[in-house]
């Protein structure tokens, strides 16, 4: 078998498959010429879930379990919705000068590339589940939430501008 392979690898030793299924597979494999991922998907040996770790793992690149929740809306907005939607990536968050962008296809570079450039951002990409992608996405790029969050976002500006006046206020009769 071929262990060397570091999807067999991480699929043997996370005990996706079993070594007589994935006998199975790499036969079907070399019977067809088809890549392993391909075989995998068409026979439903993996779900999503374990599809994205497996390429994440054999890309060397992180996996996250993707919330809405968990993304920054200030880091999503920073890629516009066209290019969001049509690579299956979100920004999830910014720290310093690298942006952390969760993708379906995290080895793209193309599109690794096109986001640093419009955000002037190292890119650090994260594997997630292109249905988790898609769920953050609806969720920080609907309008009704867009214009709920900025409607928090300017009570808060509101907020704090009163208390800043009442500091200021409080400041100035303590001194008198």
């Amino acid at each position: 078998m071929q262990k060397q392979d570091p999807a067999i690898s991480y699929i043997l030793q996370e005990n996706i498959l079993n070594e007589k299924t994935m006998q199975m597979v790499l036969k079907q494999q070399q019977a067809s010429g088809k890549n392993l991922i391909n075989i995998l998907e068409e026979n439903k040996l993996v779900d999503e879930d374990q599809l994205t770790r497996i390429i994440a793992a054999t890309n060397k690149i992180k996996f996250i379990n993707l919330s809405p929740d968990m993304v920054q809306p200030m880091a999503a907005h920073m890629v516009s919705s066209e290019i969001v939607n049509q690579h299956n990536v979100i920004p999830v968050k910014k720290e310093g000068d690298n942006l952390l962008v969760a993708m379906s296809e995290p080895w793209n570079l193309v599109v690794r590339d096109q986001i640093g450039i419009k955000t002037g951002c190292k890119i650090v990409p994260v594997a997630a589940t292109p249905t988790a992608i898609r769920q953050a996405v609806r969720y920080h790029f609907n309008v009704r939430n867009i214009t709920r969050q900025a409607i928090a976002s300017m009570r808060l500006k509101q907020d704090t501008e009163k208390k800043k006046q009442q500091y200021i206020g409080h400041k100035d009769k303590s001194a008198l």
